[in-house]
């Protein structure tokens, strides 16, 4: 069993972070014992993934096999291709979801609950995720589904190492989810109009794979419904303000006991959290990002800050 340094991961960045928890998604499809902990390393929080069958050089292969072997996430992208979308489709996908799953195969329901709740509508919609920062559909009809979809189908080998393994470059082109702050960059704050018909040289730029692993985790913050309201798990509301928290930890941890930190009432439930009962489990650092309205269209994350 190796021991795996992800070194282009920055646990600051809420999008490194989740592409982090989404390899491990992805990889305890087939090896249920993978754990992931971070330590520093150059600087910054880098994650370890622990408990791997694989080498470093294998990775990357082994990731995109994983990705793209995955029926349950192809069902759910190919439901719409907007988000949200109507009540009643969503109603009925989850009933056939349910239906299916079992405690070992539940990929399929936990994505579902990941996008949305049915307990929750707005004009005839399902009450979807904060984490959609994009428009729920664009001119073509294309909302964060469609994205997805896209995202996934141009991830290869060589993205996903770039992104787990490199200094990120952000040399892809495509659909970006906005959840890397570096992508709030304003038109009045650019030498050029970054859009594709005004300039295809300089269109919008991401890290493809990073997107793909971080739609994979996903599944670890269901929405769930809340009094009066629908609330995305790691996210703090207050008033209109969104704040997205999430916890950096030094012991190997599994999926599962992954998923319960990542919703600790002590990570969101404080402007500052007790950092001593924090350590005492394992957690080393609380980082929070606001979540920030360019129009009423797009959303991005802002630059964290320890908590």
């Amino acid at each position: 069993m190796k021991e795996i340094l992800l070194t282009g991961i920055e646990g600051s960045n809420p999008l490194g972070f989740l592409a982090a928890l989404g390899s491990v998604v992805v990889l305890g499809r087939q090896h249920p014992d993978v754990r992931l902990s971070w330590r520093t390393f150059e600087t910054a929080w880098r994650p370890i993934l622990h408990e791997l069958p694989v080498s470093r050089q294998d990775l990357s292969a082994h990731l995109a096999d994983l990705l793209h072997d995955s029926p349950a996430t192809d069902n759910v992208y190919a439901l719409d291709k907007k988000l949200p979308y109507p009540l009643e489709s969503f109603r009925a996908h989850l009933a056939d979801a349910v239906a299916q799953a079992s405690l070992d195969t539940r990929a399929e329901v936990d994505l579902l609950a990941a996008l949305g709740t049915d307990a929750h509508a707005d004009n005839g919609q399902f009450a979807d995720t904060t984490f959609r920062m994009v428009r729920s559909g664009d001119s073509a009809g294309q909302g964060l589904l469609a994205y997805a979809a896209r995202i996934k189908a141009h991830t290869t080998p060589e993205t996903i190492e770039r992104t787990l393994l490199q200094p990120w470059d952000y040399a892809d082109d495509g659909s970006s989810l906005r959840w890397d702050p570096l992508e709030d960059q304003r038109y009045a704050l650019r030498w050029y109009d970054p859009s594709p018909t005004a300039n295809k040289k300089f269109g919008p730029r991401t890290m493809l794979a990073a997107n793909c692993l971080a739609l994979e985790a996903l599944r670890l913050f269901p929405v769930a419904p809340v009094s009066n309201r629908a609330l995305t798990t790691g996210f703090r509301y207050q008033a209109r303000l969104r704040q997205l928290t999430w916890p950096i930890w030094s012991p190997p941890l599994t999926l599962q006991v992954i998923r319960s930190a990542l919703s600790l009432k002590e990570l969101h439930n404080r402007d500052d959290p007790k950092r001593s009962s924090l350590r005492a489990m394992g957690i080393e650092e609380v980082f929070r990002c606001d979540r920030i309205a360019q129009n009423q269209y797009y959303s991005n994350f802002s630059i964290a800050r320890p908590a």
